[in-house]
């Protein structure tokens, strides 16, 4: 690898906002109001609008409307300006938008900055003496100003932990491992001038909806957003057994013939596979050409090392050789994946039915049991959060994922990818993501999945002729155990509330239960057993 290219996938996509612009080579500078200078990587898109009446917008990244597939990133943005009278407006317009971005919003107030609904676009900041900085990724942000990492023994202890690393170094938080550099999760928008946060939704109730209308609109969504970016870019999308994947290939359907559909092959996937064999068998008999890339070659030393130095903590997992193989093969094609669907799957936390929910209950459920420095963090975000979400009708744990999860180890993947390709995640989609969590958890939950069959189905029926993660003896297992667990859960949860005589009724019922649970994990109860 020569230095040209080594200079090129250095901070590849990358962008850094501080008092001063940073003297980069091929690096392009931007003055936002003579207070704050961009610095971007040259192969990160950039637009910025004309001053009219007062305000001014600028994206970094690329913007899509799915309803519009034919329109430019500038198109967008001057139609989000358009007779635009406030910040709170901009972040409502931008509701329909898909894309990987952030908008910078600059009027008489000020300067002040939010992301795509995940934030898979990072923003990393740090207030110093000097003012303000901002860039993609925290580990740069500790390069230009000299950040050393923080050495608080309960955040040592997370980092260092094994927990941390079987959860893939998903963060924990708004925080990272550097002290004073902070990074902003989704829903959140970050003033500028005066260093502060600010939750900026939801700004209204969830309103429950229909399933039938919820179909109707999330496909149109979905559709119109793979179209969208398969008008400015030549695509490709991995193809698994899995409900995401089958979404955006039934998605894909009026565009089939200029997709390249695949599967990266990595050491623990073999020919048998599940993620292997239904897509191999399904797109054979849709007529499709079907790519089983194998992604078993290393890293060269070059490569790993500007990986490591462009993303905080990167991770070396078997996936992670499938960026390598893009940067070797793929890099003209933007990778269009179904990351950011979990917010709405009621697939990570089902078994929990715990009513008072606390921060040991959350660490618990995402794998950080016990452990100090993630229980305090969602402490402090739950004390933040509790309401909002009642009175907003919004499931506490739904926000949860969507905010602490995917904002930190949703958005990793991504930014781990910059160096290679480019990514587009047709779910990260504020209005879609609405509109998938306002229809009744019943049709959301696993195994079954109703609302994500019937878009399916919706968007094209035959790519349902294969199941759907079919279930294994592992899988069907597993279901049985979080069956038992609800069981379980339910028992130990109400016990001490209840007399003696009911103690017997109410462990009669859970025996009757038990012995009625199908092999799917569900059971045949009426609702009268949850008392």
């Amino acid at each position: 690898m020569g230095t040209r290219v080594e200079h090129q996938l250095l901070y590849r996509r990358q962008f850094i906002m501080g008092p001063r612009s940073v003297a980069l080579s091929g690096w392009k500078t931007l003055d936002i109001d003579g207070k704050h200078y961009l610095t971007i990587h040259p192969d990160l898109q950039f637009e910025q609008t004309t001053i009219n009446n007062g305000i001014q917008l600028t994206l970094l990244g690329y913007i899509i409307d799915p309803y519009h597939p034919n329109e430019t990133n500038m198109m967008i943005l001057n139609r989000l300006q358009d007779n635009l009278s406030s910040f709170e407006e901009l972040t409502k317009r931008s509701e329909p938008y898909g894309g990987r971005w952030i908008i910078i919003h600059r009027d008489n107030c000020g300067v002040r900055l939010f992301h795509d609904p995940c934030g898979l676009r990072q923003i990393h900041y740090m207030d110093t003496e000097e003012g303000l900085w901002c860039a993609s990724q925290a580990i740069r942000l500790a390069e230009i100003l000299n950040i050393k990492e923080d050495n608080d023994a309960s955040m040592q202890q997370f980092m260092h932990s094994p927990q941390f690393e079987s959860e893939e170094r998903a963060w924990a938080g708004e925080g990272s491992p550097y002290k004073g550099i902070n990074h902003l999760i989704p829903n959140h928008y970050l003033d500028l001038n005066r260093v502060t946060v600010h939750r900026y939704w939801p700004y209204e109730n969830l309103k429950p909806l229909a399933i039938k209308e919820a179909v109707v609109e999330a496909a149109a969504l979905l559709r119109g957003s793979v179209e969208s970016i398969a008008q400015r870019y030549k695509v490709m999308i991995p193809v698994t057994a899995g409900w995401e994947s089958r979404s955006l290939l039934a998605a894909s359907k009026n565009i089939k013939n200029k997709v390249y559909y695949y599967i990266g092959k990595h050491e623990h996937l073999s020919d048998e596979s599940q993620d292997v064999r239904v897509p191999a068998k399904l797109l054979k008999r849709l007529g499709l050409e079907y790519h089983v890339d194998e992604c078993k070659e290393e890293m060269d030393e070059s490569f790993k090392n500007i990986y490591n130095r462009n993303v905080t903590m990167a991770r070396h997992l078997p996936k992670s050789l499938i960026i390598y193989r893009h940067y070797k093969h793929t890099q003209d094609r933007i990778n269009i994946c179904g990351i950011c669907s979990e917010i709405a799957k009621k697939c990570v936390y089902t078994h929990h039915y715990a009513r008072h929910i606390t921060p040991e209950l959350l660490a618990k459920v995402f794998k950080y049991k016990n452990m100090e420095y993630p229980t305090a963090i969602y402490a402090r975000w739950l004390e933040q959060t509790e309401d909002i979400a009642k009175r907003s009708k919004i499931n506490i744990f739904d926000l949860f994922y969507w905010e602490m999860r995917m904002g930190n180890w949703g958005a990793m993947y991504a930014a781990e990818q910059d160096i290679a390709v480019e990514e587009f995640c047709p779910f990260n989609n504020r209005k879609l993501l609405t509109i998938l969590l306002s229809v009744p958890e019943k049709y959301r939950i696993p195994p079954n999945f109703t609302l994500y069959r019937e878009i399916v189905k919706s968007l094209w029926e035959q790519t349902l002729i294969e199941p759907v993660n079919p279930p294994t003896l592992k899988s069907l297992a597993k279901r049985v155990y979080r069956g038992v667990r609800r069981n379980t859960l339910y028992i130990t949860t109400y016990w001490q509330r209840k007399p003696n005589y009911q103690k017997y009724q109410l462990t009669k019922m859970a025996i009757h239960a038990a012995g009625r649970m199908k092999a799917d994990g569900s059971q045949e109860i009426s609702g009268n057993y949850y008392l």
